[in-house]
């Protein structure tokens, strides 16, 4: 395997469940709730023309690397219009949320809202069959440099414990007080990448146990009562629901092409063997997704944010660059050759 490969091979990191538990804090500062440019008021985010400068700037930034990476030619309008609903709710709600956060420090001087400590989009999960609950419903991002810093001096947010069980490499927690709804920043180690969602049950013993908090509904605004949850502290956000990141890949990135189909291949958001099953069973199944089922996305679903590092450095090392921001598993898929089996006529592939 060329370094590449055995990079992934030994990053091979099933993400875990979502959770974490919260005390509710008094005294948060209720933001004044943005408000949508869209000749329809109650249609907010229910079209990329109806989203506020703040959603379109995260939105066409990811959309230019990813035509920069893969050589598509995507439209950030069309792109958003034609998504899936789930993962176009999800995005919408939380942003929305962040939105209509206002943060301030302990003298009550503004530090921004809390979409300001966003840098850029790496992935976000709407509705993802045979996920677990916390890898459904939320946002992937990279942070700006000072986003810790802002989380600890608001009034706003506290630090609440470490996530253990759930939310797997991601385990610094911030969450928004006087929850629920609480938006729940859980960030990496090097402080460089955030899970966000929006918890609209409550997490504290023993309410969660009851109230639906360790379900993939907890983090769902079309879920039960969320919607009016969510607008009773950040009012603003419409029941619209009725596919933005659910990029199907362009006919101009060749190398994405399912080869059993000859349709572009999408990335599964979980890999098909479990963590319970082990590292041998999931290497085993990486391997023969990539070289024996000529199906290399399916591979690609084993990296977790926790690898990008390891891959960045590499992809540093080979071609002086590193990978843009959320391309990390776009880029690997196209890094990946195109396996070759020993003894085989490649005249007969032709044929």
């Amino acid at each position: 395997m060329n370094s590449v490969a055995q990079m992934i091979a030994l990053s091979l990191v099933v993400v875990g469940l979502a959770g974490g538990s919260a005390a509710q804090q008094p005294n948060s500062t209720k933001a004044t709730p943005p408000q949508s440019k869209s000749s329809n008021p109650h249609a907010f985010g229910e079209s990329y023309a109806s989203l506020l400068p703040e959603q379109k700037r995260l939105l066409d930034d990811f959309v230019q690397r990813y035509n920069q990476t893969t050589g598509s030619k995507l439209n950030p309008e069309q792109a958003y219009n034609a998504a899936r609903v789930s993962a176009r709710t999800t995005f919408d709600a939380i942003t929305h949320a962040l939105l209509s956060t206002k943060l301030t420090n302990e003298k009550g001087q503004s530090l921004g809202l809390a979409i300001d400590v966003v840098d850029a989009l790496d992935q976000v999960l709407g509705e993802e069959a045979g996920a677990g609950g916390d890898r459904k419903f939320r946002m992937y991002v990279y942070l700006k440099p000072n986003a810790i810093d802002v989380l600890s001096s608001s009034r706003e947010f506290f630090h609440d414990k470490d996530n253990t069980i759930y939310h797997k490499g991601f385990p610094i927690c911030y969450r928004l007080k006087n929850g629920p709804p609480s938006i729940q920043f859980s960030i990496t180690n090097d402080e460089r990448m955030s899970d966000i969602d929006v918890d609209y049950r409550s997490s504290t013993f023993p309410k969660a146990l009851f109230d639906g908090h360790l379900t993939a509904g907890n983090s769902d605004v079309r879920a039960g009562g969320n919607l009016d949850t969510h607008d009773n502290r950040w009012a603003g956000l419409s029941g619209w629901w009725r596919q933005v990141f659910g990029f199907s890949l362009g006919s101009s990135a060749k190398s994405f092409t399912d080869a059993t189909t000859g349709r572009a291949a999408t990335i599964p958001v979980t890999p098909r063997v479990t963590a319970s099953q082990g590292i041998d069973v999931s290497v085993n199944d990486f391997l023969k997704s990539w070289v024996v089922d000529k199906q290399p996305q399916n591979a690609i679903a084993y990296i977790s944010p926790i690898s990008y590092p390891c891959l960045e450095t590499i992809a540093a090392k080979k071609n002086g660059s590193r990978f843009r921001r959320g391309m990390v598993r776009f880029n690997t898929l196209m890094a990946l050759p195109k396996p070759q089996i020993p003894g085989r006529d490649r005249r007969a592939e032709t044929q």
